[in-house]
């Protein structure tokens, strides 16, 4: 049996909306409690970049490395109420939001999961449990933002 815990955050920094937005996830062995994975990754600069995209972003990502890795058995945790909220059907999402394209691909991988017979529970925690991950996405994209040029810098800043 493979049970993973799988710990995910997105961000848009340092200005949400149309910032960098970036998510990260850090897997851990649910019997063991050793970290097996941390991964980040880019997904936009500018315009169409926001906090919500990547926070479903950072869902679907979790969701891919469990069945990637021939998961049983997955916990998503994430301090986005948004994520869990419209993946467990509470909310309906809101089709024209930058955010959807990345809700349909997170819906897609949920019903894979399910397909597959793999256990998924999707679980909001607060921000300060999701502590690697928030560390993990916020440094990508200020790495990214800093490389960027100054004039480029300015204009995301700005909003322009």
């Amino acid at each position: 049996m493979s049970h993973f815990v799988i710990f995910a955050d997105g961000c848009c920094e340092p200005r949400n909306p149309n910032g960098v937005a970036t998510y990260a996830i850090v897997v851990i062995d649910a019997i063991t409690g050793e970290v097996l994975d941390e991964k980040a990754d880019i997904i936009a600069i500018g315009n169409g970049a926001t906090n919500n995209l990547a926070e479903l972003m950072a869902v679907g990502a979790a969701l891919k490395w469990a069945l990637e890795h021939n998961a049983t058995k997955v916990t998503v945790k994430t301090d986005s109420q948004l994520a869990v909220n419209l993946l467990t059907g509470l909310w309906q999402p809101t089709p024209t939001k930058p955010y959807s394209p990345a809700f349909r691909g997170a819906m897609r991988l949920l019903r894979e999961a399910e397909r597959r017979g793999v256990e998924v529970r999707l679980e909001w925690i607060p921000r300060r449990q999701n502590e690697r991950a928030d560390f993990l996405a916020k440094q990508l994209a200020m790495s990214v933002f800093n490389s960027l040029p100054r004039e480029r810098q300015v204009a995301l800043v700005a909003g322009t």
